[in-house]
């Protein structure tokens, strides 16, 4: 179940704010006609019971709303701060241009105003540009028509048995014979052309097998739950995803006031911090901690953060993953699982190599009122379906990458979202989870992996 009103909710818990019971604040919201469940603040707005373009955007008052797929419910969005309005299905300052209605070409587009320039529903925002989602896109993880076996083989690879004659996957009778021909490699024959040990195939060529990428978790949940997260998952699992292996160290960083020194006896190629939400067992990183993983990242390393705590407890991060809190409490928490949408603005981009779009997550918490810095080094890769952009403000969560720049040599990845730890039934992360995780190590590790 999904999470519909918090942003409303939110806001008038803000208002009761020093009450004796939060459960005033839901009281209020129940009072008003939206009804608490156990995914939150769910229920009818202004608009229930009129039928709408699946997809369109509106107002409800101070409620950013959208038809949802049945064209039958408005589902709000947002909420719009007080110094805001909400215009055309988007919280807009009354000075602003983006939310009149009207897409100026060659100053709007369907990223920088998706209020005016929103795409249709069969097609999506890629760089600005509304792309149809039939267009072939070499790296998606679909061979669509336009894309062939020679023209795109990371989507329309032949299976074993045949070979890629003329654009198309043909049988190879003489696979299997021993023997390996002219017209056969390690990918469209195994059994002929097998690798010899300690190479891999890549690219249809035996190359020599890849250096593991060395991963060390910060002192954060992970460390005190070893048993119960997907990080550790990964050194098992790496073989699944790709051809380069992941090592996987949870106790070298597990140590208070972590320090260069400590960084460097890692050996690691990547750090990893996820969820900090229990400051009391000292999960919180010191500022001279944070300085220590910059200078890290900036001496060519990768750094891998999870979980909205990460940024609510640890603003310091901000200048290594890109994240800046732009309104005060950015941080949104409901108990229990909520399935939320995560749709991709960079399909190319590596971290979202073989991930569907959209794909689900469930996350517990996510962040509310934060932008990125508009100099090039940070990009979005991939936001919640439910998540607007008002002013270079995001009003949920997302992926966020950052290289170069302030980073020096090094490479960052956040998830505002937490993939590597299971539920509290102890469920394991999904396939989708796991993936995410190993695409963001190679990316962060600054390695390119052929992935399986």
């Amino acid at each position: 179940m999904r999470i519909r009103r918090i942003g409303w909710c939110v806001t008038v818990a803000r208002a009761f704010e020093g009450a004796r019971s939060t459960g005033i604040a839901w009281v209020v919201c129940a009072v008003v006609g939206v009804t608490l469940t156990l995914a939150g603040c769910d229920g009818g707005t202004q608009l229930s019971g009129v039928r709408c373009d699946p997809g369109a955007v509106a107002c409800d008052g101070r409620s950013v709303v959208r038809c949802d797929s049945r064209g039958d419910e408005w589902v709000t969005v947002v909420y719009c701060p007080p110094e805001l309005m909400c215009r055309n299905g988007a919280c807009i300052d009354p000075e602003v241009r983006c939310g009149d209605g009207s897409c100026l070409e060659g100053i709007e587009t369907c990223l920088t105003c998706p209020a005016d320039c929103a795409c249709s529903l069969d097609a999506a925002c890629v760089g600005g540009t509304c792309v149809p989602r039939t267009t072939p896109i070499c790296g998606d993880s679909r061979c669509t028509d336009g894309e062939t076996c020679s023209s795109c083989v990371s989507d329309c690879s032949c299976v074993a048995g045949t070979a890629c004659r003329g654009d198309t996957c043909v049988s190879d009778a003489a696979c299997g014979d021993g023997a390996c021909g002219l017209d056969e490699d390690c990918v469209v024959c195994p059994p002929d052309c097998a690798c010899a040990e300690g190479t891999v195939c890549r690219f249809a060529s035996c190359v020599p097998s890849p250096e593991p990428i060395r991963v060390a978790a910060l002192r954060s949940e992970v460390t005190d739950f070893p048993s119960r997260n997907a990080l550790d998952d990964l050194q098992r699992d790496a073989v699944r995803f790709g051809d380069i292996p992941v090592l996987v160290d949870i106790t070298a960083l597990a140590l208070d006031g972590v320090t260069s020194a400590d960084l460097a006896a890692a050996d690691a190629d990547v750090v990893a911090l996820t969820d900090v939400w229990r400051v009391d067992r000292g999960w919180d990183l010191t500022r001279s901690e944070v300085d220590a993983v910059q200078a890290f990242v900036a001496a060519g390393h990768g750094f891998v953060g999870m979980g909205s705590r990460a940024l609510e407890l640890i603003p310091d991060l901000a200048i290594i993953v890109g994240v800046v809190p732009v309104v005060e409490d950015t941080f949104l928490h409901c108990d229990g699982a909520h399935a939320i949408a995560v749709r991709a603005r960079l399909l190319d981009h590596p971290i979202l190599h073989r991930i569907p779009d959209p794909f689900e997550v469930e996350p517990c918490s996510t962040l509310g009122g934060w932008g990125v810095p508009g100099d090039g080094e940070v990009e979005v890769i991939a936001l919640f379906d439910d998540c607007s952009l008002v002013d270079g403000v995001y009003s949920s969560g997302g992926i966020v990458t950052r290289a170069g720049g302030a980073l020096g040599l090094g490479r960052s990845v956040f998830f505002t979202f937490d993939p590597a730890l299971a539920d509290e039934d102890g469920l394991r992360a999904t396939e989708v989870d796991r993936r995410l995780l190993y695409n963001a190590v190679v990316w962060a590790a600054g390695r390119s992996a052929e992935v399986l």
